[in-house]
């Protein structure tokens, strides 16, 4: 259980706010209000982590060209030897 003091003005603000939004009980509302408090966080968090993994799948991608650049070369290196052999 989570307990907490409020004033009075607050108090009446919370039970105008259950009112007006329906709620059953101030308990109603306040759990609703920290229900969505932990979603838009969870949400900030996931929008952390997507941007993360868009950031990391370009990074990649940089250095999937490069390895795909340097193997080019080489292979262009390699032909150039093999015909200077011949």
């Amino acid at each position: 259980m989570i307990f907490f003091r409020v004033s009075e003005e607050e108090f009446q603000q919370m039970e105008a706010a259950c009112a007006r939004l329906g709620a059953r009980s101030i308990s109603d509302f306040a759990r609703a209000a920290a229900r969505r408090c932990i979603s838009e966080s969870a949400i900030d968090e996931v929008r952390t982590l997507l941007e993360k993994l868009a950031a990391f799948e370009r990074t990649l991608d940089h250095l999937h060209r490069k390895v795909s650049q340097l193997q080019l070369q080489d292979a262009d290196e390699r032909s150039g030897t093999n015909l200077g052999e011949k």
